[in-house]
């Protein structure tokens, strides 16, 4: 580029305004089809992106689900294994100590 005046007024609003020298909007204005098409495609996005979201968060509860389930059947072997190694061990120390977990 050779056009020093230019440069010399580029470097000077820079020093003025920063990084907001360059932000006003110069030329021609977008067609409004051209706006439209833009906020279509930002939409698109962010439902796109809230779709992943969604799946993501439904694929972490079915995980924690099924590791809910397996902790609850990991629980009721070692009752059984405590009541075959126990058998004194009360029906009543079993409803009492499970009440608390088993409400779901």
């Amino acid at each position: 580029m050779n056009n020093p005046p230019l440069l010399t007024r580029w470097v000077s609003n820079y020093r003025k305004k920063g990084e907001f020298a360059f932000s006003n909007v110069q030329g021609r204005p977008r067609k409004e089809s051209e706006l439209l098409e833009i906020s279509i495609k930002k939409a698109k996005d962010v439902v796109n992106e809230t779709e992943q979201e969604l799946a993501r968060l439904q694929n972490d509860n079915l995980n924690l689900r099924m590791e809910v389930e397996y902790l609850k059947g990991l629980r009721r072997l070692r009752q059984e294994q405590h009541k075959r190694e126990n058998p004194e061990w009360s029906v009543n120390s079993d409803e009492n100590s499970s009440s608390h977990l088993s409400n779901s």
